[in-house]
């Protein structure tokens, strides 16, 4: 129960977290709720929140579609950020028993 003498206000501060990587917007408004007296009851004006989050598009590509033992295939990744954040991670890409990694080249393409 809170009470406000004419004239005095009150300042409420509290922390959130964001838990759903979705872009777009959070809208929020504070609902007062006054079981004694429903027809006082006050909402506050709406704030709003532009939600920004990382979203990768992730290709992989072959250069030959037949080979036999002893031949190079060179393998493209092609990961692009089609999000709204900046995406810094690592990229690893696991090989197969059956493939000896030679050499990695990085570049934006």
């Amino acid at each position: 129960m809170v009470t406000l003498k004419p004239g005095q206000e009150l300042k409420l501060y509290f922390k959130t977290k964001i838990v759903k990587e979705e872009d777009g917007k959070i809208v929020n408004r504070f609902y007062g709720i006054n079981a004694e007296n429903p027809d006082f009851n006050k909402d506050s004006n709406t704030v709003e929140t532009q939600v920004h989050v990382r979203k990768l598009m992730v290709n992989k590509a072959v250069d030959e579609a037949e080979a036999k033992t002893g031949d190079t295939l060179t393998y493209k990744l092609t990961v692009e950020n089609t999000g709204t954040a900046k995406w810094v991670e690592t990229l690893t890409d696991k090989l197969t028993d059956d493939l000896q990694a030679l050499k990695t080249e990085v570049g934006s393409f």
